[in-house]
């Protein structure tokens, strides 16, 4: 028979510095994690909790995202041309009119599939066809974006000859209405669902939650602030320990009115939430002694510094643009090129493309007129108004000093500046003040 004593269960641990620990380290399920206290195998309730309920989970969703669409792209027919062209027209009144704007749905997909494998953006349109058929051609009405556990994949293609061979073809959609809302779960065609999945690198649906490889050390960040709060609130309310001597259980459990001995720590519980004169002479009788127990609490920060280390690495992100101003220690300005370097790489190489497929689908439905076109992000490196003004200064003092002729008007455009201001400068006989603002 099985020994499954507590202290035989404590042994059949694996020593986490052990041999044991480095062949677990190799394998799908490191032994190591399960000592730490972590989840060997981790799903979407574990990362939306996380999302939900961890500040620092939530942020490293919601930053990239944010920096991601901190600037509307253009979607134009004709990049070349700074004039806006019909198409460039449609789609922002589409922007306008759909209940969810298009940039705000595309937006809350790419947030949605950051916390799991994946997202879906359901095409709410007046197709005068049921959910669980194709699309068909009408006014679009709503882009709504869901999180994974909303979408279930419920049918698969199972033709091997298919290109779409093993991608879902139905889905059962959850729409978790808020308190008060009516509820449904309908079958919805995969036609009508413009599927968000970064990492997916077969074209398949399965990407990979932003939290995973990080999931760990937001945990560690949890248990950290956890066991720190929950050490300074014992030691302000003042945790007691009780004492009994000379007294048998019996005893005890008679003077505390208890039935049995196993609720002697639940009256004794209910006994010391009220402690006072009374309570004290009660001890007294029973020969008990309290004492308070205080808590030494150990500097959190060394710590907590190998995490947000290992949170930078893991998001490509610098420690100062994951957590703002928080440590009252700005971003400089290597972190911040770093930030807009990974933020166009996300743009070029994720947002583009899926904003493709969205457009895609919206003139394949009759939503925008049918047109090649091409997605223009603004530059993540534009320059800030003072640099503007400061590149303007420069150019009109170097125009002037090899007595070339300069136009203000032209100048202040060339570095990107509005040209109201400078219709009546002459910067052609006289230095540029250096107190110029436009």
């Amino acid at each position: 028979m099985p020994d499954n004593s507590p202290r035989q269960l404590i042994l059949n641990r694996a020593d986490p510095f052990s041999a044991d620990y480095m062949i677990g380290s190799t394998t799908a399920q490191p032994k190591a994690w399960n000592a730490y206290g972590f989840p060997v195998k981790l799903t979407f309730e574990h990362f939306k909790l996380a999302y939900d309920r961890i500040g620092v989970a939530h942020g490293i969703c919601v930053m990239p995202v944010e920096e991601t669409w901190s600037q509307k792209p253009r979607i134009t027919n004709d990049s070349d041309n700074d004039d806006e062209t019909e198409f460039e027209l449609a789609v922002k009144k589409l922007d306008r009119t759909l209940r969810s704007g298009l940039f705000r749905a595309m937006r809350g997909a790419d947030e949605r599939q950051r916390v799991g494998r994946y997202s879906g953006l359901l095409v709410v349109i007046a197709d005068g066809k049921p959910l669980e058929s194709e699309i068909g051609t009408g006014e679009v009405v709503e882009l709504k974006p869901f999180f994974e556990d909303q979408l279930k994949p419920i049918k698969w293609n199972l033709d091997a000859n298919s290109v779409d061979f093993g991608q879902p073809v139905l889905y059962e959609l959850n729409e978790k209405p808020v308190e008060g809302q009516p509820s449904r779960q309908p079958t919805i065609h995969h036609s009508r669902l413009i599927m968000w999945a970064e990492g997916s690198d077969d074209g398949t649906i399965y990407g990979k939650s932003c939290l995973e490889p990080i999931y760990n050390t937001i945990i560690t960040l949890d248990k950290l602030e956890g066991a720190g709060g929950t050490g300074f609130w014992r030691n302000a309310r003042g945790a007691q320990a009780i004492t009994f001597e000379g007294n048998s259980i019996q005893v005890v459990q008679q003077m505390l009115g208890a039935k049995t001995p196993a609720e002697i720590p639940e009256k004794l519980s209910e006994a010391v939430k009220g402690i006072g004169a009374d309570f004290e002479a009660v001890l007294a009788l029973m020969n008990a002694k309290r004492e308070t127990i205080a808590i030494a609490l150990d500097n959190p920060e060394p710590f907590a510094r190998v995490c947000w280390d290992n949170l930078a690495a893991g998001t490509r992100y610098p420690e100062t643009i994951i957590r703002g101003h928080q440590t009252g220690e700005r971003a400089s300005t290597s972190d911040q090129e770093q930030a807009a370097k990974t933020t166009t790489g996300r743009r070029d190489n994720f947002a583009t493309p899926m904003i493709r497929k969205v457009i895609d689908k919206l003139i394949a439905v009759g939503a925008l007129p049918k047109s090649e076109f091409d997605v223009v992000w603004p530059s993540m490196f534009e320059p800030s108004l003072s640099g503007k003004i400061d590149m303007f200064k420069v150019l009109a003092d170097s125009v002037r000093a090899i007595g070339g002729e300069a136009d203000a008007v032209k100048l202040a455009k060339l570095v990107g500046l509005e040209t109201e201001a400078f219709e009546e400068m002459d910067i052609e006989g006289e230095d540029v003040d250096d107190d110029i603002t436009p």
